[in-house]
């Protein structure tokens, strides 16, 4: 066991002037002050000093010497078993360590110093694992740090199980084993390495070898198959009737070619004189056609005149009834109009006395369904009122209890067995003769005694009788009272006096919360989106009612319906005669514009057309001159055409000719080319194959084939040897791992009452590692990465004081330093996180440096603690 008594600082990080904290009591101490009091400097000079060799130097001892400079001194005395101790410490500059024995004045310096320092901290049975439970400023919240490396609380938890899992044997058997495939395979990833890894690669090297030798043994047969083929094509190419038949193709094409070109001379000569002769009879047919046309012209300009006048005559009577038709239409359309709006404000009165009888139909439904969301508004908050008032019943606490009470049994059980059975029968005359550890024995009694007992006879002598397992009895006898207490404490805390009551509270808290969410469930159902909405609807339907109060129905909605239709087919059948009258008014318009136009262009080309002629005689004897010269030329274009096609009878296609010539050409050129291509095909084939044949390659292939079998064989071999230590490894591990879960049961108890402390009714989940890995509270489960930053720091408080409880019923209590790790915690978290520090303080020391001096001000009436004030210190 560890207890801090005093700390004390000279030329420390701010504090240039010796300071001290004197007087802590070695359960709940604590320093509360503002920001930049030194807390944080003091937190990191008594880790030095208990933790850092006097001759340590690096970034953490430089970060205690002043900013002025200097040498930190460091004082600490301590309590370690029953032995109380002072230890002064020097960095930087004047290295020195001074460890003394205040009860026997024993005095150690430098580097003995440290060392038996070393060994006080390692604690009884050398638990150095278990070290201080610091929590820093710096410190990750939602893990389990030590000042040591390595001494965590997965740490603490996986040492714990090794020492009390397989025997010595096993565990040598079992590192043997891991040396063994630490040989094949690396520790981490189970890869292979050594001798295994090497096998491997000979048997991927030969395989790729051998896949290299198949693919030339391939490469062999193909080349040998397309020799032949070639030398085949060659014999093809260059036979002597092949090469005659190409050149005569040339011949023949070239000569073709010739002949065609004289003709086409020939026809070209015709063809100028055709286009001659053609241009000269288009521009005779133009003349006489333009002649022709404008005599025709000048007829129908006339004959347009005459009718575009009679049209306007008859357009402009129409108009004027079209006229008269309107106004009529105009007058209907009105009429219409009033009617349907006569008839579609009825509609509306009818709409509205309907609206009204239906909305009151609705209104008294939602009143009832009102009415039954509010009954399980009620049964919800008397649900959630019992779940409140039973929620520190959890099923993890009553567990804890029923294991304890087993536990106790069992130890019952024991010491019943281990204590002998004594009987005293005494005779009329013997009452009060024999003693029993000095008192008289009145009757006669059966006694099994746990501890030694004496029987005394007066004036004959004493019998002592002893317990079997004596040197045992005395540590079952504190466990079995630390049981019967911890098991009231449970029950009391749980204010019941049974197990049996605690199970009822139990079932009454489940089955509220069963109420609950089938009330939630229910209420969902009736009121989905609220009672607000429901009233804010019923409100709404009441005003609709309101509004059809009072108001007669004048008629049936179908009647009023029908009526409203047939008015408004009248009135589209009036609107229509309106829309009628009023395009063949626009049709009128734009036809009598388009016939003024008319007869306005007409006019004007009359005129013009009049103008360009004389009398008529003279215009018919122009037009029988032009039609001479158009018969004239027509002649000398029929003999034109006559003489070429005379001339193109007999041509030829000189595209076509030239497409042969080139074709055969071609085929001359791409012959040679091929024969070319075949010869040196032959040549790189024929010389692949000699190669080919100076290596040898079949007896290569089947070398590298055997070569590969006996790789398969060694590595198979290995692998089966890997695979049998895979298991015995799994199996070791298997058998470890079951009995380190067996430790999880007393952590979870430990931390149990705190978490109940401060989160009422809440359960902690630990993960593989042994970490904190979730919180269950109301039901739900929510990891502890998704809580907020204060509960995952108080959780990781909480976890440390059941840690520490652990170590105290070890005999190896040690303080817990908590330096400002409450800072993200309410004011109501805050009290009860104090609260549960002072309980814990009932088993090991909590040293707490704070500065929420207000917050501790209020709490100081509630939680016992003892309060500490820097104080100057005198070297």
């Amino acid at each position: 066991m560890m207890r801090v008594r005093a700390i004390r600082l000279a030329e420390v990080g701010r504090f240039r002037a010796p300071v001290a904290l004197e007087g802590l009591s070695g359960k709940l101490d604590v320093l509360a002050g503002p920001n930049e009091l030194g807390k944080s400097t003091i937190f990191a000079a008594l880790h030095a000093a208990l933790f850092q060799k006097f001759s340590a130097g690096g970034r953490d001892i430089q970060r205690l010497v002043p900013y002025q400079g200097g040498a930190p001194i460091v004082e600490v005395e301590f309590e370690a078993g029953a032995t109380h101790w002072r230890l002064r410490k020097q960095f930087v500059s004047g290295k020195k360590a001074e460890l003394i024995d205040l009860g026997s004045g024993r005095v150690m310096r430098n580097a003995d110093a440290d060392g038996a320092l070393a060994e006080l901290l390692r604690g009884p049975e050398h638990l150095e694992r278990f070290g201080l439970l610091w929590v820093g400023q710096d410190t990750a919240v939602d893990k389990l740090v030590s000042v040591q490396p390595g001494a965590g609380l997965p740490s603490l938890v996986e040492t714990e199980v090794a020492a009390l899992s397989i025997d010595s044997m096993a565990r040598a058997i079992h590192e043997r084993v891991r040396t063994e495939l630490s040989a094949f395979q690396t520790a981490k990833t189970g890869k292979s390495t050594g001798v295994w890894s090497t096998q491997i690669k000979e048997r991927d090297r030969l395989a790729a070898e051998l896949l290299v030798a198949e693919t030339r043994l391939a490469a062999q047969s193909e080349r040998l198959a397309r020799l032949a083929d070639r030398l085949t094509a060659r014999e093809l190419l260059v036979a002597p009737d092949v090469l005659v038949r190409r050149a005569q193709a040339i011949r023949d094409a070239e000569a073709a070619r010739v002949e065609a070109d004289a003709t086409a001379r020939q026809r070209m000569e015709a063809e100028q004189a055709l286009a001659v002769a053609q241009s000269s009879l288009a521009a005779a047919d133009a003349e006489h056609s333009a002649l022709a046309g404008r005599i025709a012209e000048l007829a129908r300009l006339m004959s347009d005149q005459a009718a575009n006048s009679k049209a306007l005559s008859d357009l402009a009577a129409r108009t004027a009834e079209s006229h008269i038709r309107q106004k009529s239409a105009e007058a209907e359309v009105q009429r219409q109009q009033n009617d349907v709006a006569l008839l579609e404000s009825k509609r509306q009165q009818v709409e509205a006395v309907l609206r009204a009888r239906t909305a009151a139909t609705e209104q008294a439904a939602l009143d009832e369904q009102i009415a039954r969301a509010r009954s399980l508004i009620d049964a919800r908050a008397a649900a959630d009122a019992t779940i409140r008032d039973l929620q520190r019943y959890s099923r993890v606490k009553i567990d804890v209890l029923k294991t304890h009470e087993a536990q106790l049994a069992r130890l019952d059980a024991q010491f019943a067995a281990a204590a002998p059975e004594v009987r005293v029968a005494l005779a009329l005359e013997g009452t009060g003769r024999i003693l029993r550890d000095g008192e008289p024995i009145l009757e006669s009694q059966t006694v099994h005694p746990e501890q030694p007992l004496t029987l005394s006879i007066p004036g004959i002598g004493d019998i002592r009788i002893s317990p079997n397992g004596a040197s045992a009895t005395d540590e079952k006898r504190q466990q079995r009272e630390r049981l019967r207490g911890e098991i009231e404490q449970g029950l009391a805390d749980l204010h019941v006096s049974t197990l049996t009551d605690a199970e009822q509270r139990l079932r009454e808290r489940v089955q509220a919360e069963q109420a609950l969410r089938d009330a939630t469930v229910r209420f969902e159902a009736v009121a989905p989106q609220g009672l607000e909405s429901l009233v804010a609807r019923r409100a709404a339907l009441a005003a609709i009612v309101a509004e059809g109060t009072g108001t007669d129905c004048p008629a049936s909605i179908a009647e009023v319906e029908t009526e409203l239709v047939a008015q408004r087919r009248k009135l589209d059948l009036a609107r229509n005669a309106l829309g009628l009258v009023n395009k063949d008014l626009d049709i009128f318009g734009e036809r009598a514009t388009a016939l003024e136009a008319g007869r306005a262009k007409v006019a004007r080309d009359l005129a013009a057309l009049k103008s360009g002629f004389g009398d008529n005689s003279v215009s018919d004897e122009a037009l029988a001159s032009v039609a001479r010269r158009l018969d004239e030329a027509r002649v000398r274009f029929t003999e034109a055409k006559r003489q070429r096609d005379a001339w193109g009878a007999g041509g030829r296609d000189i595209a076509a000719l030239d497409a042969a010539l080139d074709r055969a050409r071609t085929a001359e050129a791409d012959a040679q080319r091929r024969v070319m291509d075949v010869e040196r095909e032959i040549t790189e084939l024929a010389a692949g194959l000699a190669a080919l044949r100076d290596d040898d390659i079949e007896a290569a292939h089947q070398s590298l084939k055997d070569e590969l079998e006996g790789s398969a064989l060694r590595l198979s071999r290995t692998e089966t040897r890997v695979a049998a230590l895979r298991r015995l490894d799994a199996e070791f591990t298997a058998a470890a791992e079951a009995q380190r879960s067996q430790i999880s049961a007393p952590v979870l108890s430990r931390i149990a009452p705190y978490l109940a402390h401060v989160f009422g009714s809440a359960d902690l989940t630990l993960d593989e590692t042994f970490s904190p890995e979730a919180l269950t509270r109301g039901g739900s489960r929510e990891a502890l990465v998704n809580l907020s930053h204060g509960t995952r720091e108080q959780i990781a408080i909480l976890a440390r004081l059941g840690l520490a409880k652990l170590l105290s019923e070890r005999n190896a209590a040690v303080p817990v330093v908590l330096d400002d790790a409450l800072v993200y915690a309410d004011d109501r978290r805050i009290g009860a996180m104090f609260s549960a520090l002072a309980q814990a303080s009932a088993f090991h020391q909590v040293i707490v440096l704070t500065c929420r001096e207000a917050t501790f001000a209020g709490l100081s009436e509630t939680v016992e603690a003892n309060l500490l004030r820097l104080q100057p210190w005198h070297l």
